[in-house]
């Protein structure tokens, strides 16, 4: 075999080689984004929102601790509604996370129940406290 023809086959080897690898480097490639895809999509999305909700739940125990706690009925009513728009909130994060949670959609469902429990507590809350306000106004203002 001549010097070109060794060169010749040497240089197609190589490029052979190259190309291989190449597609194999593609088809791997390709793995790689549509597991970093589900990955975010589910894993990273269902992480979001759990923290979301979490946070929105806390925050909402902070605003019932400022209901108990106000003197006055302007902020009580400013703060039930900032409750009420936390937990819309928290009903879309938990929302969310049943679409993106890959695991036992019963550990959202107990979460979803014990939340929409607390509802009713909370609404007896602010009744009471309303009731209170009216009674002791009524005291105040009786002959």
């Amino acid at each position: 075999m001549s010097l070109a023809k060794k060169l010749v086959f040497g240089f197609a080897l190589v490029l052979l080689v190259s190309t291989v690898v190449t597609g194999f480097g593609i088809v791997y490639m390709g793995r790689i984004a549509d597991t970093t895809e589900t990955m975010f999509n589910y894993s990273y999305t269902a992480h979001t929102s759990a923290l979301g909700a979490q946070a929105g739940i806390i925050k909402m125990g902070r605003e019932m601790k400022d209901i108990v706690l106000a003197t006055d009925r302007y902020e009580r009513e400013l703060r039930s509604s900032s409750v009420d728009e936390l937990e819309q909130i928290v009903l879309n994060d938990l929302d969310t996370l049943y679409s993106s949670f890959l695991g036992d959609p019963a550990l959202i469902d107990a979460v979803l129940k014990a939340f929409t429990d607390w509802k009713p507590i909370r609404d007896e809350v602010l009744q009471l406290l309303g009731s209170r306000v009216q009674r002791k106004s009524s005291r105040l203002f009786s002959p």
